[in-house]
């Protein structure tokens, strides 16, 4: 069984976190996999719950800060070292600049491969990303097509392999089916003619959540039967200009629930009781996860037009693109409340879209066959794996 070394250099449950741990449980499936995150003997620790949760196996003899000091890197890059050669690690998969420069380090002194992940859709990449990518790597893995592109156009020249595989959502926890909507409206006061609107991010203005509720304003004086329900905790700053302001502004206190932040069962069964979601901006984690889980619970959305979100959502087939401004916004809030077929038919083809191209078990079913490949000895790519929309070889 292939030994399998996952690094990721942060100790929150956050930007890609979720997605790497859930595709760590669902490889061990396959392989042996070990998991090693930021430790900090001062502050939470929240994805070691998690990885724990999901029985990640975790290792913790670095520290992998998100921030690093050339002191950590230093102790990290030999105590890694150490634990490659002691656990026969055959390969290393990094997500993160930080556990990408202690990994690129040590393995040098390993020769064990590296393999790195980038969830971004148009990273912006500064010269110390660079090197790690063109000197320290010796496969990548991407989002889109798009993004293969957008990469070489700045990495020439590339001579690692690349491979596009669309990010992975856990089908099975957002299910619709699992789910009573009208058991979950019911708990949030939701009544049974009312459609509500929903937004699921951390506050802040960056995210476009006041361009949101704003717009969610003006589209609540054409129509009475609208609800907004926000889930996401933020600064007080932050909730206060985003959330707290536009619905005194538009006296909209009995319309909007802010629900705060939600986990586990709490959180699916509030996407149960949306009829639409609303994203406008991807956050931390580039993949934009929360459009997925929108779209696994057969939910359409309301996306800006940037990055990863017109792949994801089409525009008039599984939801609707808009420019990011209240007015627009609240444009395409209106044509789906007032066509509750048309939002039920771009709901189902959101799930069918994801169940066919970015559910969790198709994410690692092609990154599994890259492991194989990429340790093999004959690497005739092509001719082993199919060209699909699972996982596309360049």
């Amino acid at each position: 069984m292939l030994r399998v070394l996952h690094l990721y250099s942060d100790r929150k449950w956050t930007g890609p976190a979720e997605p790497v741990v859930n595709l760590c449980s669902e490889l061990r499936r396959q392989f042996s996999i070990t998991l090693i995150h930021e430790t900090h003997q001062r502050k939470p620790v929240s994805i070691a719950r998690m990885a724990a949760e999901r029985r990640v196996p975790v290792a913790a003899p670095l520290y992998l800060r998100k921030h690093h000091k050339l002191i950590h890197v230093v102790i990290d890059v030999q105590r890694l070292v150490s634990y490659i050669k002691k656990q026969g690690i055959q390969l290393v998969h990094v997500h993160r600049l930080g556990d990408h420069i202690v990994a690129g380090l040590a393995v040098r002194r390993t020769a064990t491969p590296i393999l790195r992940t980038l969830y971004s859709e148009n990273p912006n990449l500064n010269l110390r990303q660079k090197l790690m990518l063109t000197r320290f790597t010796d496969g990548l893995i991407v989002p889109t097509a798009s993004a293969r592109s957008n990469l070489l156009r700045q990495l020439q020249p590339f001579r690692a392999r690349i491979w596009v595989v669309p990010p992975g959502i856990d089908t099975a926890r957002f299910d619709p089916e699992r789910v009573s909507r009208e058991s979950a409206r019911r708990n949030l006061g939701i009544g049974l003619g009312e459609y509500v609107l929903g937004i699921a991010s951390r506050i802040r203005s960056e995210r476009k959540v006041g361009v949101a509720v704003e717009a969610f304003g003006i589209a609540q004086k054409k129509l009475t039967h609208l609800r907004l329900v926000v889930v996401g905790r933020g600064k007080s700053s932050n909730i206060e200009k985003c959330i707290l302001e536009p619905v005194k502004r538009f006296r909209m206190e009995n319309q909007v629930l802010h629900l705060d932040y939600l986990e586990g069962e709490s959180y699916v069964e509030a996407l149960a009781a949306i009829d639409a979601g609303i994203y406008l901006a991807p956050g931390s984690d580039q993949s934009c996860r929360t459009v997925l889980e929108f779209m696994a619970m057969g939910k359409p959305l309301i996306v800006g037009k940037q990055g990863i979100l017109s792949g994801l959502v089409e525009d008039g087939e599984n939801g609707l693109e808009a420019e990011c401004n209240a007015e627009k916004t609240a444009e395409a809030i209106v044509h789906l409340a007032n066509n509750s077929s048309l939002s039920e038919r771009m709901g189902e083809r959101s799930l069918a879209r994801v169940r066919e191209r970015y559910s969790l078990n198709l994410q690692a079913a092609a990154i599994s066959q890259i492991y194989k490949l990429f340790l093999s000895v004959d690497l005739f790519i092509e001719s082993v794996l199919p060209l699909d929309q699972i996982c596309l070889i360049y």
